[in-house]
């Protein structure tokens, strides 16, 4: 059962992978039409784009590991399968200096939400090897009293209350703060010319831990897609089932009392041609 399971999801990872006019290959598109459209009078920023529509090799190779397209098939199955570490977080940053990493949120309206976050730093120590260190978190805006906000439906009142009583706002300058503590970001690849290092967070995060995948279009994750449609499903399934039984055990035992004559064979041939019909064809007809 195990080997089936891998052999089939295998093939059709495989299969999906190297299917032409993937999402890498469509947000290569977006971005080349976007820089096309900059000749136009729409500025965009020269690491993003070259001198023409092509863009830069540094801004590629960060789409391809967005889209883990810089490991091997084999790697990228296992990562989809949840056996092995998936990089969820990828940063570019230059030895020495302090950048902000986003912990959580909490959503006040569609448009809006406070964040949490705590620095984080490369240095290099005595023995020429790279530490990572972090600070507490803390959060990226002192949060206005309750009263001063314009709230909707997507504002998570207790949340906004624990932040505000457990979170105090991070200094501007992060050589104030003095505790540091060692972080889980790891260190991919260096480039010793620019004196910047690429780090990655990675974790588990696959089919065997529950996660489906996040759609792009609907940015949104694939579980909560199917979990918002699920009840449609349900609804014409049970009503299936309901109508099949209805009808099914009926016609069972008429044809059983009527075995061989004119409405048993009718009534079989029905059948017959309606099992021959694909459902979505039926649906349109």
């Amino acid at each position: 059962m195990i080997p089936t399971f891998v052999g089939i999801t295998f093939m059709v990872f495989f299969i999906l992978q190297i299917a032409p006019d993937g999402p890498f290959e469509r947000a290569v598109k977006q971005l080349k039409n976007a820089n096309a459209g900059s000749e136009s009078g729409i500025s965009m920023s020269s690491d993003v784009t070259g001198d023409s529509s092509e863009l830069t090799p540094e801004l590629l190779e960060k789409l391809r590991m967005q889209y883990g397209l810089d490991k091997p098939i084999v790697v990228r199955y296992l990562i989809w399968l949840g056996v092995f570490p998936k990089e969820y977080k990828s940063k570019s940053i230059e030895i020495g200096k302090s950048f902000r990493e986003s912990v959580d949120n909490v959503s006040v309206s569609k448009f809006q939400n406070y964040l949490l976050q705590r620095y984080v730093r490369v240095d290099i120590d005595d023995n020429e090897e790279y530490q990572i260190i972090e600070t507490g978190v803390g959060l990226e805006f002192e949060l206005p009293n309750i009263n001063q906000l314009k709230i909707d439906d997507n504002f998570n009142r207790e949340k906004y209350i624990h932040f505000q009583n457990e979170y105090q706002e991070l200094p501007s300058n992060p050589n104030m703060i003095e505790t540091w503590y060692f972080s889980d970001w790891k260190v991919k690849k260096m480039n010793t010319e620019k004196n910047t290092v690429i780090l990655t967070k990675r974790k588990f995060n696959g089919i065997l831990q529950g996660f489906l995948g996040y759609s792009d279009k609907k940015g949104k994750n694939v579980s909560t897609l199917i979990a918002e449609r699920l009840h449609i499903s349900a609804f014409f399934g049970l009503t299936s089932l309901f109508l099949g039984y209805l009808v099914c055990i009926p016609l069972g035992i008429m044809k059983a009392l009527k075995h061989g004559q004119k409405f048993d064979v009718i009534s079989s041939i029905i059948v017959f041609v309606g099992y021959s019909i694909p459902g979505y064809a039926l649906g349109v007809l």
